[in-house]
C-alpha cells in the first residue's frame, strides 16, 4: 500500500515525529512477556510477590483483591477486575505505597526482564532516523533497537535538555512517562500522572 503523501512529505523535511505506545512492545516477536495496560496491576503484583517484602503478608492479599476477581470462565483463575482508569491509577498508588523501597525491583521484573528483545516495529521506527521519537513505554526496546549511538534518550525530567538538543538538531528519545530503571522518573500512580502534568 502507498503511504500517505503527508506523511511521506513530513520524513524527507526530517519533522517526522513517531509516538509509540504500549501496543509495540506486545508484538509476536517482541521478548520478555511485556503486560498490557489491563493486565499491568495483576503483574505488578505478581511481581510484588516475587521481588519484593510485605511489611504485613496481607497487603499482597489486599491489594490482589482490589486488581483481580474470580474468572467464571476458567474456576480457579482470576482476571482483570473492570474499573475505570482513575480508579487504577488510584489503586496503584497504594501498591506503590505498599511496596516503598521494593517498588524499582517490580517495576525491573515488568520493564526489564532479561529476555526482553526488540521487535521488528522497534526496529522499523528507529530506522526512519526520526529527529525524535516519543514514547509512553517504560521498558528499554527502543533503545535496543536504534543504530543511532548519538540518540540521547531523556525522560520527562529533562524535558527542558531534550528541548535543547532537539533546537540544535541532535537526536533524541523522549520517554513521556519515565524509564523503568529510573524508578523515579516513572508516571504509573495517580499521583505521579497529576505531579507530571502539572509540570
Amino acid at each position: 500500500s502507498t503511504l500517505p503523501p503527508p506523511l511521506v512529505a513530513a520524513h524527507k523535511a526530517r519533522r517526522l515525529v513517531p509516538f509509540v505506545g504500549a501496543g509495540l512492545s506486545l508484538g509476536p516477536d517482541v521478548g520478555g512477556g511485556f503486560p498490557t495496560w489491563r493486565a499491568l496491576p495483576g503483574r505488578l503484583l505478581e511481581a510484588c510477590e516475587l521481588h519484593c517484602v510485605w511489611a504485613d503478608p496481607r497487603d499482597g492479599l489486599t491489594l490482589r483483591a482490589r486488581f483481580l476477581e474470580p474468572d467464571p470462565a476458567a474456576p480457579g483463575r482470576e482476571r482483570p477486575r473492570p474499573m475505570p482508569l482513575d480508579e487504577m491509577l488510584r489503586q496503584l498508588d497504594q501498591v506503590k505505597d505498599k511496596l516503598g523501597h521494593d517498588y524499582p525491583a517490580a517495576l525491573t521484573a515488568l520493564f526489564r526482564p532479561r529476555d526482553a528483545r526488540p521487535g521488528a516495529a522497534h526496529a522499523a521506527v528507529m530506522a526512519l532516523d526520526a529527529p525524535a521519537v516519543l514514547t509512553s513505554n517504560y521498558d528499554l526496546l527502543l533503545e535496543a533497537a536504534d543504530p543511532d549511538p548519538a540518540r540521547q534518550r531523556y525522560t520527562h525530567r529533562q524535558a527542558t535538555t531534550a528541548l535543547s538538543d532537539l533546537r540544535d538538531g541532535r537526536p533524541v528519545l523522549f520517554k513521556v512517562h519515565g524509564s523503568a530503571e529510573d524508578a523515579e522518573s516513572v508516571v504509573l500512580t495517580l499521583d505521579e500522572y497529576r505531579a507530571a502534568h502539572a509540570d
